[in-house]
């Protein structure tokens, strides 16, 4: 086992980029998939239009370029709503996903559009918040920064951030609108050990991360990639120009299933997160003869966060956080208010947010 990999996932200050091969796994459409459902989705909804100019793309296996061509067609937010409706998983075995969220990780970053990371650490009782990569979000990253998942890509629900077609990838790699991305993740590479999981090294649509990684990673502190079909040669190469130790394995049928052996493997050397156990005095607060309906668990967390500085930052946060989990129970052809999300979450009823948090809330 890689002696600088179990280091890092065992040091508690290491981020993991997640990659697509833990969905993969899952039975989660890759990208010719996806590229395939677009293309049908053009074919039934405008019978006339000319092809060509995806299937082209398509042939040579640039898919950004087949999105790029069907936003010209469909326009953003309809392209979003086809591919967002399709991004589900086949499988739910998500063992890669359940081993990671029980890495000593304080910070995730991922690629992928779906949200099977956070809903695996909170099944773990982990509250993770997500962060898009917008440059106020990404300002956020520190060394100190725990229970955040930062989307490098953006996802389905937005068009701000998404990075999908090929005119975006272009953008996010040279663009002067993501000047602060990249040196953002060139910094981070340069403070921080990084451990990628289930990205190709050869993507071409991954290159600007590796172009970080290469900018901002040392002799000292060299990038852990954990990737697919990588030969011995190819793994000295990327050492040596990079500063990248590949760890590699099998992916020959494309299905990534030897990534689960590698990932039950390399958890046998790194300590699970720790739970730490409440103290007695903090037990005592929280039992209450009148169950659900005590005031005391309540009044004793006020107390307690009434004394840190960012009080009024730590109780949106709670609230962003409860509307996250209410929206997984709305389809986006849902109506709904905010009121209703967080009533879904288990928010009590007769507790309704004023007009001003409400404001502070949806405009952070």
């Amino acid at each position: 086992m890689d002696s600088f990999l179990v280091e890092y996932l065992s040091s508690g200050k290491c981020v993991v980029l997640v990659g697509s091969g833990p969905s993969t796994a899952m039975g989660y459409p890759s990208w010719a998939d996806l590229a395939t459902i677009t293309i049908k989705a053009l074919r039934d909804e405008q019978p006339g239009a000319n092809l060509k100019k995806l299937e082209a793309p398509f042939s040579r296996k640039d898919y950004p370029s087949v999105f790029e061509e069907a936003e010209k067609i469909l326009g953003l937010p309809r392209l979003r709503q086809i591919l967002s409706s399709e991004c589900k998983p086949k499988s739910q075995n998500g063992k890669v996903y359940d081993l990671i969220a029980r890495w000593p990780i304080k910070t995730f970053l991922t690629t992928n559009f779906d949200d099977e990371l956070q809903n695996h650490l909170t099944a773990l009782g982990e509250a993770y918040l997500a962060y898009n990569n917008s440059e106020d979000h990404l300002a956020q990253f520190t060394p100190d920064l725990s229970g955040a998942i930062f989307k490098l890509h953006g996802d389905f629900r937005s068009n701000d951030g998404l990075i999908l077609t090929r005119s975006q990838y272009t953008v996010i790699q040279s663009g002067p609108q993501y000047e602060y991305w990249r040196t953002k993740m060139t910094s981070l590479f340069q403070m921080m050990p990084v451990v990628i999981v289930g990205h190709s090294l050869t993507d071409e649509n991954f290159r600007h991360v590796l172009a970080a990684a290469k900018k901002g990673c040392g002799v000292i502190n060299p990038v852990c990639w954990i990737a697919p079909d990588v030969s011995p040669d190819q793994r000295r190469e990327y050492l040596e120009k990079y500063r990248i130790r590949v760890i590699s394995y099998d992916n020959r049928d494309g299905s990534h299933r030897h990534l689960t052996t590698l990932i039950e493997n390399i958890s046998n050397f790194v300590p699970p997160r720790i739970k730490y156990h409440a103290r007695e005095q903090v037990l005592r607060a929280t039992r209450s003869a009148l169950q659900n309906n005590a005031a005391a668990p309540g009044f004793y967390v006020y107390n307690k966060l009434c004394v840190e500085d960012s009080f009024d930052n730590k109780r949106q946060e709670v609230i962003i956080a409860t509307i996250l989990a209410g929206l997984k129970a709305y389809d986006q052809s849902d109506k709904f208010t905010i009121d209703d999300v967080l009533n879904k979450a288990g928010w009590p009823t007769d507790q309704k947010l004023n007009i001003h948090l409400q404001s502070l809330v949806l405009n952070p």
